[in-house]
């Protein structure tokens, strides 16, 4: 899986900007800049494994919803994901697997934890080389 991450500051946000050939890719990319940004990962071994489904009205609602439901997970169990494997994307729904750990030893915080995603500056499209992403988090 290849996919490409950079991050930027706005205001009192945190943004990403994911690009990558194919679709699954990028919502993939979504998911581990997200943690990336508030969890040093380098070295950090997946010893969970959990199975998503989501679904929403439209692509760029149905990247919102795949990155809240990771929040919640994260929120709900302190679980972390380092990878994503973005099984199917159509216009209103994906599956995935997601691996990580748990909070605890060995997981050090670099940044603020993401409470939300926002719709503010929200993009997903086609770009000649495959797909972008941009997205912003409510820290």
């Amino acid at each position: 899986m290849a996919f490409e991450i950079c991050s930027f500051d706005h205001t009192a946000d945190k943004g990403i900007i994911v690009r990558a050939e194919r679709l699954t890719e990028v919502f993939a990319g979504a998911a581990v800049g997200m943690f990336a940004g508030m969890y040093e990962l380098a070295g950090v071994v997946p010893t969970l494994s959990r199975e998503l489904s989501v679904s929403a009205a439209d692509r760029e609602s149905l990247l919102v919803v795949w990155l809240q439901e990771l929040i919640f997970w994260f929120e709900v169990e302190d679980e972390v994901y380092l990878q994503a494997d973005v099984h199917d994307v159509t216009e209103t729904s994906l599956t995935a697997t997601v691996r990580g750990r748990k909070l605890g030893p060995g997981i050090v915080q670099i940044g603020a934890a993401v409470k939300a995603v926002t719709y503010h500056g929200l993009s997903l499209s086609p770009v000649p080389d495959g797909w972008e992403a941009v997205l912003l988090f409510d820290v």
